[in-house]
């Protein structure tokens, strides 16, 4: 377990390259959160074809996450969450104002969506330590050299980006690990419902004891391992099904 490890919150997920509906199937029991609304602002406008109002596209998405067994949001103000979500999806070149209030696909953007064939041959890859059987993910990627590095200076600890994902985890480090000179290795991965409070709690628990490395480019990295996350992940497990 841990002995020596703040709370980060990672917004840099959104890409062109977002889910095409690998996750619809499997909303029932889950309130709309950020990244539920993120993938199904995309899925409404392509089965509706042409631009749609934003008032018509907050309802549409909240009728078809709630027709897909799924629960309202939680939130206050979800206009908030919906006004933030276009945003990121807008940024990302998924979607594009068509003007008077009118959100349409970026048909570049859309274009450059991984099929659904492409998703299920990166799910079959497997990450070191995997733990849960939730909808949506944890995971934890890192750099092999650092590693080794690590392992030459007998530490078990190493810089690892700890965040999460509603898509194939594989995806998404390669999206992060952007003009690297080696290849992200996927370390650790938790498949846990509600990875927004997952996430949440687990860089808690890591910056409770100062692992957090202040000095990295963003707020993701941490010095840890995937066998520590997997085992700080599986006490958690284990402490929520015993008080059940």
């Amino acid at each position: 377990m841990i002995d020596t490890m703040r709370p980060i919150y990672d917004e840099s997920w959104f890409c062109a390259r977002l889910c095409k509906g690998e996750v619809m199937d499997k909303v029932e029991g889950l309130p709309l959160s950020p990244d539920l609304i993120r993938s199904w602002i995309p899925e409404v406008l392509r089965h509706s074809g042409k631009p749609m109002k934003r008032e018509a596209l907050i309802q549409a998405v909240n009728t078809s996450h709630i027709s897909a067994g799924g629960l309202p949001s939680k939130t206050l103000n979800p206009e908030q969450q919906f006004g933030r979500a276009l945003g990121d999806l807008r940024q990302s070149g998924a979607v594009e104002s068509a003007g008077n209030g009118y959100w349409r696909l970026n048909p570049a953007g859309f274009a450059a969506m991984p099929i659904e064939a492409e998703l299920e041959e990166e799910a079959a890859l497997d990450a070191e330590v995997i733990v849960g059987d939730g909808a949506e993910t944890i995971y934890g990627w890192y750099f092999p050299a650092y590693r080794a590095l690590a392992e030459l200076k007998g530490e078990s600890r190493f810089p690892v980006k700890v965040g999460r994902t509603i898509r194939n985890p594989l995806q998404r480090i390669r999206e992060s690990g952007g003009m690297a000179p080696e290849m992200p290795v996927l370390g650790f991965v938790a498949r846990v419902d509600d990875a927004s409070n997952w996430e949440r709690w687990i860089h808690a628990e890591l910056g409770f004891f100062a692992l957090k490395i202040e000095t990295a480019v963003g707020n993701e990295w941490y010095r840890t391992s995937p066998e520590e996350l997997g085992s700080l992940v599986s006490a958690k497990l284990a402490a929520i099904e015993a008080a059940q």
